[in-house]
């Protein structure tokens, strides 16, 4: 697979085989983050699929409150927090400098969650600079993966509590 290096795809399957069981109690800690670039647009756009239940104990630690977040119980400021925290532990940096991520919604998938977010970007660069401590505060084992999909290659990049940010080369030079 071009752009991810073989020792990170075990993670990559783990990752992904624990978002698509329905129901199943989690005790690996991972989130996965897609960055698309539309060059026609000169947008970017961010999906970010974790659990919830990792999300509701993250704002719980900060706000004191379960928000029960992607489910009918949801306390009124879950979007707020949600948008709150991820914009406190993801930071893209394009040509060096930070890139404001407007937060568009969420969308509940049986244990798991969609975050979407979207920014628009004047000129695409070569490297894309990426810190993501989702949940590191919380798992000492959390994982976040990274995936940047630029024209038709994509790259990845595996972050966690001791290794929270990278660079992705976007583009061949």
């Amino acid at each position: 697979m071009p752009g991810i290096n073989t020792y990170k795809l075990p993670w990559l399957f783990i990752g992904f085989l624990l978002f698509f069981i329905p129901g199943s109690y989690h005790k690996y800690y991972v989130s996965l983050t897609e960055i698309r670039f539309n060059i026609e647009q000169n947008s970017m756009e961010v999906n970010i699929h974790l659990f919830a239940d990792d999300m509701d104990k993250a704002i719980e630690t900060i706000h004191g409150v379960n928000p029960q977040v992607g489910t009918v119980l949801e306390n009124e400021m879950g979007d707020q927090w949600i948008k709150s925290y991820i914009a406190d532990n993801i930071d893209i940096q394009v040509r060096g400098e930070s890139v404001e991520l407007k937060y568009i919604g969420k969308e509940a998938e049986g244990d798991a969650m969609w975050i979407y977010l979207e920014s628009r970007i004047k000129m695409i660069t070569d490297t894309v600079s990426i810190q993501n401590t989702i949940f590191t505060e919380l798992f000492d084992d959390q994982k976040n993966i990274i995936q940047v999909y630029w024209e038709r290659r994509n790259h990845g990049l595996i972050l966690d509590r001791y290794h929270t940010s990278g660079d992705i080369i976007a583009k061949k030079k």
